[in-house]
């Protein structure tokens, strides 16, 4: 995707988690403290794993909503 590209309006959890590991990946890389490179792949698999869009939660139950998820 390019730089001027527009983000699409809708992600599915599958995508939301890929983009946490990338920033998982990018954090091991730079050797970034094993705990916090943790906690993102732990969000990603918490997103891969939920039975409804991550985006409907956000709409029903705002971003409260989704800090209720286990490792969000």
């Amino acid at each position: 995707m390019s730089a001027t590209a527009n983000p699409p309006t809708s992600w599915s959890n599958d995508a939301i988690a890929q983009l946490l590991d990338n920033i998982a990946d990018l954090l091991e890389a730079q050797e970034a403290n094993p705990y916090r490179v943790r906690a993102y792949r732990q969000a990603a698999t918490t997103l891969r794993e939920l039975k409804q869009p991550a985006q409907e939660i956000l709409a029903k139950d705002g971003v409260e909503g989704l800090r209720r998820l286990p490792t969000i």
